[in-house]
């Protein structure tokens, strides 16, 4: 599955406990603590898994899902370490005409279609929502283990986007904007958090993180409060499929 997701754009994700050695998690204690910490903010739940196909074994639980429109991997091992791979959304045949059809809506008239310049697309309320919901489950997860624990290695990449331009699909937000990357990695720099940090500020980790990628877009002056607004948006709105 990993290298299936590999060969496009894909999101990476670990965290962990930070500097803590040896097991401290059954294998039923590492299921509890996903269905428990499950986020659902977009119709499925995060991370999605179907019991019945649940791989419980080498001191780990995994799961791994694909269908035309979506590929996803997750494994938690009994020592706490999450890690996360799933392909974009904008990669979804639908997504994909739907984000090239907002992108042509937002070039100015004059503009040049020559679509072969960029390799694809990354939706602003998409990569937000991404986010959004990896640190919503990872206070969830903190708060499901030992208080002893107190400081936590987490680490969110964006890979293969070599290329891509932010575009909005919803145009009535008007953010008007197309910026491109060069690079093919975006990642969050390995950050070691607090548990109270975890905890308390979560909301605030996520626009961070998210200004952060947006930034490696070439987006000069990411909006804050703008961000701000939307995110609290998928609180009040989940989306429903």
């Amino acid at each position: 599955m990993i290298e299936k997701l590999r060969k496009g754009a894909y999101w990476r994700v670990r965290f962990g406990p930070h500097l803590v050695k040896g097991e401290f998690l059954s294998l039923s204690e590492c299921r509890e603590l996903v269905e428990t910490c499950q986020v659902r903010l977009r119709g499925w739940p995060f991370s999605f898994f179907r019991p019945e196909n649940l791989d419980e074994s080498d001191g780990c639980i995994q799961y791994a899902h694909a269908r035309k429109t979506h590929k996803e991997w997750w494994r938690l091992d009994r020592s706490g370490r999450f890690e996360h791979y799933a392909s974009l959304h904008e990669d979804d045949p639908l997504s994909r005409e739907e984000f090239f059809d907002a992108l042509d809506m937002l070039l100015d008239e004059t503009a040049e279609r020559d679509w072969d310049n960029y390799s694809g697309t990354a939706g602003i309320s998409s990569l937000l929502h991404t986010i959004t919901e990896y640190f919503t489950f990872l206070s969830g997860y903190v708060r499901q283990l030992p208080k002893q624990i107190d400081k936590f290695s987490v680490e969110i990449g964006l890979h293969g986007v070599r290329g891509r331009v932010l575009v909005e699909t919803d145009i009535e937000k008007k953010w008007n904007i197309i910026y491109k990357t060069a690079l093919n990695e975006i990642k969050s720099p390995e950050e070691v958090f607090t548990r109270q940090e975890l905890l308390e500020n979560a909301d605030r980790l996520t626009l961070d993180t998210a200004i952060h990628f947006f930034e490696n877009f070439n987006w000069p002056e990411p909006d804050r409060e703008q961000l701000k607004e939307e995110q609290q948006r998928f609180f009040r709105e989940p989306i429903r499929y």
